[in-house]
This record gives C-alpha cells, sequence and structure tokens, in this order.
C-alpha cells in the first residue's frame, strides 16, 4: 500500500479535525507541519513526533509531500502553492 506523505499548513483552532483524519488514515504519513508562530508549529511538531516550520514556502521546499493541508487563509498563499509545488493533494480550508 502506498504511504502518502502530509504536511498541514496552519496549526490553529480547526487543526485539531485536519490532525485527526490524518492519523487515522492507514496509507498516511504526517511528515510537518507549519505556522507563523514558532511556538505553536514547535508544539505540534513535538506532539505529533514530526518537523515543524514556519514559513509555508520552507515546508514545501524541504518536504516532497504528496499532500498538503492548507488550512490558513487561501487568499495569501494558495496562488503560491500551486505554482511552486505541484502536490497530489492540496485540501483548502478557508
Amino acid at each position: 500500500m502506498k504511504i502518502f506523505k502530509v504536511g498541514i499548513i496552519g496549526c490553529g483552532h480547526i487543526f485539531p479535525m485536519h490532525i485527526i483524519s490524518v492519523l487515522k488514515q492507514k496509507n498516511t504519513e504526517l511528515v510537518a507541519v507549519c505556522d507563523n508562530k514558532e511556538d505553536v508549529a514547535k508544539q505540534a511538531g513535538e506532539k505529533f513526533c514530526c518537523k515543524y516550520y514556519t514559513d509555508y514556502i520552507e515546508i514545501l521546499e524541504k518536504e516532497e509531500l504528496e499532500c498538503a493541508h492548507n488550512l490558513i487563509n487561501v487568499d495569501d498563499c494558495a496562488e503560491r502553492i500551486i505554482k511552486y509545488k505541484t502536490v497530489l493533494m492540496l485540501v483548502f480550508m478557508l
């Protein structure tokens, strides 16, 4: 079975719903999380045993994500994410 490498961008109030769905899947591996607040990103990374970033472009540059959950303002980054790197699946939340 293929294991998909997942990253979550934004560790705010809807993060828990997304992390639960990622962790419940047998074919996903959470490789990194990202939040612009370093303490929030670090706490999530440590809690879920993955890397953490404070810049969403950096997570895309350094990780080979196959799925990215974008939980931050879509207007701020969606077009840049799509142009920067093609990912297998991109989940947007408003």
